[in-house]
């Protein structure tokens, strides 16, 4: 069942981020320019302050292994833990892996 909740709330938050990512890069532009005025630019460093620094925050979503949903150590590249890699790449189920020489 844990299992399942993780799973869930981490592709909400995504979801979420997703959404809103265009809305937020557009703020944060605005926020950015000199150009603009600064009374609109307090307007705008208001919006986004509490419109998405918290609820839409990209930071918010965490790796996760995707056999296993632990949160530690994933490799980014094949989204796995390392246990689950280590596992899969010793039984050769991992195309174009091989173990180091040197």
């Amino acid at each position: 069942m844990a299992f399942k909740a993780k799973k869930y709330w981490d592709n909400k938050k995504r979801s979420k981020f997703a959404a809103h990512e265009h809305e937020q890069m557009v703020l944060k532009a605005l926020y950015n320019n000199q150009v603009v005025p600064k009374n609109i630019r307090q307007e705008v460093f208001e919006k986004f302050n509490w419109n998405f620094r918290d609820a839409f925050s990209s930071a918010r979503a965490k790796n996760r292994c995707l056999v296993t949903n632990r949160a530690k150590s994933v490799i980014r590249q094949f989204k796995m833990s390392r246990i689950a890699f280590r596992e899969r790449a010793r039984s050769g189920k991992l195309l174009g892996v091989k173990r180091a020489s040197w």
